[in-house]
């Protein structure tokens, strides 16, 4: 059951993280830049975070990175996870109801 739990929050992390990066896609590396530079004024956790392991102009992967999880807000899809086991469970279910009637 952990191991479960542990995947669907990795996917899940996943799945937002894409999802969000897709839609800045068009963003230049100035734009990034010029993002990830206002979040560290800002103070937000994982920018310092980068800042703090990369150094003060860390790679444009790492910066891009800190803006998408910014833009994500990951905290605020909690209860995705959930779904992802409820859904998988009604899968499993369902095959398991088809397997028996035959």
């Amino acid at each position: 059951m952990f191991a479960l739990l542990v995947l669907s929050v990795v996917v899940s992390l996943a799945l937002v993280l894409l999802i969000t990066s897709r839609y800045m896609e068009n963003m230049t590396q100035a734009e990034v830049a010029v993002r990830w530079a206002a979040l560290v004024v800002q103070q937000d956790y994982f920018a310092v975070w980068v800042k703090d392991i990369l150094g003060p102009v860390p790679p444009s992967w790492a910066q891009r990175l800190s803006v998408v999880w910014y833009q994500a807000q990951p905290q605020t899809w909690w209860w995705l996870p959930l779904v992802f086991i409820a859904t998988r469970s009604l899968v499993i279910r369902g095959v398991r109801r088809r397997s028996d009637r035959m």
